[in-house]
């Protein structure tokens, strides 16, 4: 036990207690000079009182939620597991976000965008027919050569716009 002595307000003797049996006592004179150091030994050791269990529960209690890790706390790589999770919710959320994204279409689009397709495809195997050639080179002059495109278009009683002459009745009238 730490214990320092005034007399009339001036410091004439300080004990510092080591905690552990021992420690120094020093004495001082009026003008606070160091008169002696003594050492000690044989000091009586502070035990604490153990806590009662309320108190042990408390402590217990407090050092778990110290101790508890939250998902942001484990690296994915301190386990396989953790990293597949990490990178499944990735994966998820990028897909949520694509989702997001798309749900502008609904279905009546994606249902006029089928029946344009078969339309065109329909199209594209009337005018190779009609020219001798194969669907391929049909389709591929449709998709880069415009102006020939539109030409055999003419040729067969259409327009040219294959969006706008998707009847594919007039192809088989010129037939």
């Amino acid at each position: 036990m730490n214990e320092t002595v005034f007399n009339d307000g001036v410091l004439i003797e300080q004990t510092v207690d080591n905690g552990d049996g021992t420690g120094t006592r020093t004495t001082f004179d009026a003008d606070g000079n160091v008169t002696s150091t003594e050492n000690l030994t044989d000091l009586p050791i502070y035990v604490p009182p153990p806590p009662t269990p309320e108190e042990r529960i408390a402590d217990l209690e407090a050092k778990l939620v110290q101790a508890e890790p939250t998902p942001d706390d484990i690296p994915a790589t301190a386990n396989p597991l953790s990293a597949q999770v990490a990178a499944q919710a990735a994966r998820i959320d990028s897909l949520l976000g694509e989702l997001d994204r798309l749900k502008v279409v609904d279905a009546a689009t994606i249902e006029a965008t089928a029946k344009d397709a078969t339309a065109s495809k329909g199209l594209i195997a009337k005018v190779a027919e009609a020219f001798g050639i194969s669907w391929d080179e049909a389709d591929k002059v449709r998709l880069t050569d415009a102006k020939r495109w539109g030409e055999w278009l003419t040729k067969l009683g259409i327009g040219g716009d294959p969006k706008a002459d998707g009847d594919i009745g007039a192809v088989e009238a010129v037939k």
